[in-house]
């Protein structure tokens, strides 16, 4: 090795320890806001969404306003997924590993269908701090369709690492002193939370039929006003790919061949059962008041809007089958905020 490729070996090492993987939302790890996907408030016989959320955070010592380390105050954003975009803002305090279990329909009347954002705040000032010590899940029953079925939270963990605490010793996660950009929101820009994520994946779903059908849910928080287009690659068992949009705005609950008929028509091996799997890319986003296309306003400056979702396979068999499934993920989005300006 000549000295010149000697002296750039150690700058390289260096830099490669140095990089830093941009932050995703991370399956299964505490975080301090959760997001469940799927939310029913509907309430009927035998119908509802049972909403859990767990505070692991222990600490008991006791700071002078007489709060403990491990208390925290929860705000409850359930967003109705029609238009226009409906926002119920509920608090809840919990105490440390404490855990609260409640019905979506008796918590939040007026909300029908959409998602739920649990976001932890300062009891005091009731501003978003960072306290990555939240996990939670959903139960959705519906004994009329003989169903049943959970998902995990999604959660996404505050990275602010200094500047001014709260009266129980958490950083603030918007103030400018302390990286944020003070706008009042919670951003998952990389600064503030995790990024949302670039791509989305179904890792496996069932031919479409009379007997097997599949929910796809989808979240976006650009708000009301955006139309967001979803680019669809969907490859059966034979490696054989398709490719579909699908238009949503705000969220979304749809059945797979509500999105092409390709998921009730799919190729392959006759003498498999037939499956497939697909990719899901947010391929851009348009504001229908005023035409303007949405960009992304971080570094990477792309088209493609930040989506969330989640997966249900029905088989409708006795007894029938309901299975929950977050969809895997890759990459990163900057651009999300919460609430959003054009929210009601």
């Amino acid at each position: 090795m000549n000295r010149s490729l000697r002296a750039l070996v150690p700058l390289l090492m260096a830099g490669c320890l140095a990089t830093v993987a941009p932050a995703q939302p991370r399956q299964l790890e505490p975080g301090s806001i959760l997001l469940y996907p799927q939310v029913d408030s509907r309430l009927g016989a035998g119908r509802g969404t049972i909403i859990n959320v767990t505070n692991t955070n222990s600490s008991r010592i006791v700071f002078p306003n007489n709060l403990r380390g491990g208390d925290v105050r929860l705000h409850y954003n359930y967003v109705a997924g029609t238009v226009p975009w409906g926002l119920t803002d509920l608090a809840e305090f919990l105490t440390p590993n404490d855990t609260l279990t409640v019905l979506a329909g008796d918590h939040n009347p007026q909300m029908e269908l959409g998602f739920l954002l649990v976001i932890a705040t300062d009891i005091e000032t009731e501003t978003a701090i960072d306290f990555d010590y939240l996990i939670g899940s959903e139960i959705v029953v519906d004994v009329v369709g003989d169903e049943i079925w959970d998902l995990p939270a999604i959660p996404f963990k505050a990275l602010i690492t200094g500047g001014p605490r709260s009266g129980t010793g958490h950083f603030f996660t918007d103030p400018l002193a302390n990286g944020g950009n003070a706008n009042g929101a919670v951003d998952f820009d990389g600064i503030e939370y995790d990024y949302w994520p670039d791509k989305l994946y179904l890792d496996s779903f069932h031919q479409v039929s009379a007997l097997v059908t599949g929910d796809l849910i989808l979240v976006s928080l650009l708000g009301q006003d955006f139309r967001i287009s979803v680019g669809f690659l969907i490859y059966d068992n034979e490696e054989d790919v398709f490719s579909r949009t699908f238009d949503f705005i705000c969220w979304t609950s749809v059945t797979l061949d509500q999105i092409s008929n390709v998921f009730r028509n799919l190729g392959g091996n006759p003498n498999e059962f037939r499956s497939g799997w697909c990719r899901i890319d947010g391929s851009g986003a348009v504001n229908l008041l005023t035409g303007v296309i949405w960009r992304n306003e971080g570094g990477s400056g792309t088209y493609s809007p930040p989506i969330m979702g989640s997966f249900v396979q029905r088989m409708l068999m006795a007894p029938t089958f309901g299975a929950g499934d977050l969809l895997h993920q890759t990459g990163f989005q900057n651009g999300n905020e919460f609430p959003p300006d054009n929210v009601n």
